[in-house]
């Protein structure tokens, strides 16, 4: 098994299980404090990693024993390789944390001439400048910039 999802799996788990100790032990001996509506979370999301962990074990395992993951991650000594083959995965059923933790790259989309293109993934700002420098970021936030 590859140590990156052996590490994976290990962290999850250890993480149920402290997170579900500490949050029963804050729930017995002082209900409604902050401390056990974090530790709730922390089982929360451990649970979700364990669970996902449990029904996608044979996609994640084909993919660390795959030949394209040992050329492109593990000959390169890539310190953080994806969990999941990032060109077949569903993002759509994936919430953030989860991808986080999987190392999953930011989708990518085929652009015009071939290239790759990240998509739906735009630049927010705020600007509370005025004058010629909130002018020129503007200009360059949007593609128009002179420089």
């Amino acid at each position: 098994m590859n140590k990156h999802l052996f590490n994976f799996i290990v962290k999850s788990v250890q993480m149920l299980f402290l997170s579900s100790f500490k949050y029963f032990l804050y729930a017995i001996f002082s209900p409604r404090s902050t401390k056990q509506a974090k530790w709730y979370k922390l089982y929360l999301d451990s649970k979700m990693k364990v669970k996902f962990t449990i029904f996608h074990f044979k996609q994640m395992y084909s993919w660390t024993q795959s030949k394209q993951y040992k050329q492109q991650y593990s000959d390169t000594q890539h310190p953080y390789p994806p969990l999941l083959n990032p060109e077949t995965t569903m993002y759509i059923h994936i919430n953030a944390q989860l991808a986080w933790a999987l190392n999953l790259p930011l989708p990518m989309t085929m652009g015009g001439g071939g290239d790759k293109v990240y998509y739906g993934y735009g630049v927010i700002y705020r600007a509370y400048c005025y004058g010629a420098g909130f002018k020129e970021m503007w200009h360059y936030y949007n593609g128009r910039s002179q420089f």
